[in-house]
């Protein structure tokens, strides 16, 4: 896939990525790692797949809402105005194995999906990643950006109860731009859609219906990862973690960045909406470890956060006082732990390729025909009540009704004949897309 069509199956995901995966949808994404926007296998060399030597030491980053991996990338300007400075390298991964030599990982996961259900997906994965790594690992650093943060922070309580290896070599957790304790947008968006949905006009409450398609993923962020939340417990039940507890490893250092709009540090707009999406004092937490790092920068917004030269050397600096082990890096013989495969296994994966892309257009093109039911259907109903409100009243008016009665059945005559002609070209795209899966 080209990195511009998987940016927009990000920002689906994210806007309603629970109900793709409900639904078995082939546009929901599936978690792994991701290097150079392909999935990596953990049964074929890492090295090879990476392109770079892997060491003792790993990376790990997590995105955030709506994104993929590509979200750490340095802008292409930046890029040429900074080289050959060490943040000119990509992003926060590479420039870290170039200087400190972390070997770097990004996850790409269906930010749809609610928070905690995320946090036990990324704890198999570091557990599988640990388990087919071809050199002793004794150092881990996970880095989450906003709702990355918050899956962090689940998935260290998944580790620490579960006694996972990579729990027990977490050396350090980075969390940018994370909403600890909520994201005013969000409880922006519940409060409009409890407001629309109280109002008396009918047609109100469809628009509330519209916000509430809202991913689980996107609710999640209205109150964060608060202690001790009122639906959550503090024991684990059934392999689930229902409480918040602290969700921090005990054993790991603990850094917290956060950004704001305006330079001006005293500035009204940073108090109130902060990065534009994480104001400081949810991304800096009232229950943050003791002794853990903070740093705030003012003027980077909420996405510039994720690929700040600025942002980069704080991460580098930290990382460089705490690191408490020796770098080593594995030998070439030490990654051949890939699983040769023959031509006809190639022409297989390829063909599974091709079939999957053409499995995401039948549904990327089923999805937006049933969008488009949808919202015609709002609008019939807003139009219908909006028109009838002015006929009522001149309905009531003896010397009127006369007039707007048959104006009235006219008007609603067109319009239901407008409608009913829009629908027809949506139920039938809709049919003959649902009737043609691909098989595989």
């Amino acid at each position: 896939m080209n990195r511009s069509f998987d940016t927009l199956i990000g920002i689906l995901n994210g806007a309603i990525g629970d109900k793709l995966a409900s639904g078995a949808n082939p546009l929901a994404t599936n978690a792994g790692f991701y290097h150079a926007n392909q999935k990596l296998s953990l049964k074929s060399s890492i090295q090879a797949q990476l392109g770079l030597p892997i060491s003792n030491k790993i990376i790990v980053f997590l995105h955030g809402l709506t994104n993929t991996e590509s979200i750490w990338d340095y802008p292409q300007r930046a890029l040429a105005e900074q080289s050959p400075n060490p943040e000119s390298i990509g992003n926060y991964g590479s420039a870290l194995h170039a200087s400190l030599g972390y070997t770097p990982f990004f996850v790409r996961y269906n930010s749809g999906l609610p928070i905690e259900e995320n946090g036990k997906i990324v704890n198999k994965m570091l557990s599988e990643l640990f388990s087919s790594y071809p050199h002793e690992c004794d150092e881990l650093v996970i880095v989450g950006f906003s709702m990355g943060g918050l899956i962090s922070r689940l998935a260290q309580s998944f580790g620490e109860n579960m006694n996972e290896p990579w729990f027990q070599t977490l050396q350090h957790a980075i969390y940018i731009g994370t909403p600890h304790e909520g994201a005013p947008l969000e409880k922006f968006a519940d409060a409009a859609s409890s407001l629309l949905s109280d109002l008396p006009q009918d047609y109100f409450s469809h628009w509330a219906d519209w916000i509430n398609l809202r991913s689980a993923g996107i609710k999640d962020l209205k109150h964060g990862l608060k202690p001790n939340p009122a639906n959550l417990s503090s024991k684990q039940n059934n392999g689930k973690i229902e409480a918040a507890a602290e969700h921090f490893g005990k054993h790991a250092k603990h850094s917290f960045i956060s950004g704001a709009l305006s330079q001006n540090s005293s500035a009204l707009l940073n108090k109130f909406f902060g990065d534009s999406l994480v104001r400081e004092d949810s991304a800096n937490p009232s229950n943050r470890p003791e002794f853990s790092h903070s740093a705030h920068f003012d003027g980077l917004h909420h996405l510039e956060l994720a690929h700040s030269p600025s942002v980069f050397h704080q991460m580098e600096t930290w990382l460089k006082e705490d690191t408490e082990r020796p770098l080593s890096w594995a030998n070439n013989s030490a990654t051949t732990n890939s699983v040769s495969t023959s031509a006809p296994e190639d022409q297989l994966e390829a063909l599974e390729r091709l079939q999957d892309k053409a499995a995401m257009a039948n549904a990327a093109a089923l999805l937006a025909a049933q969008a488009y039911l949808k919202a015609l259907d709002t609008v019939e109903i807003v139009h219908n009540a909006i028109s009838k409100e002015p006929y009522s009243a001149l309905n009531r008016v003896p010397a009127v009704n006369r007039v707007s009665t048959p104006i009235e059945q006219l008007h609603l005559g067109i319009s239901d004949t407008v409608f009913s002609t829009l629908r027809l070209c949506g139920t039938t795209a809709t049919s003959v897309l649902a009737k043609t899966p691909i098989e595989k």
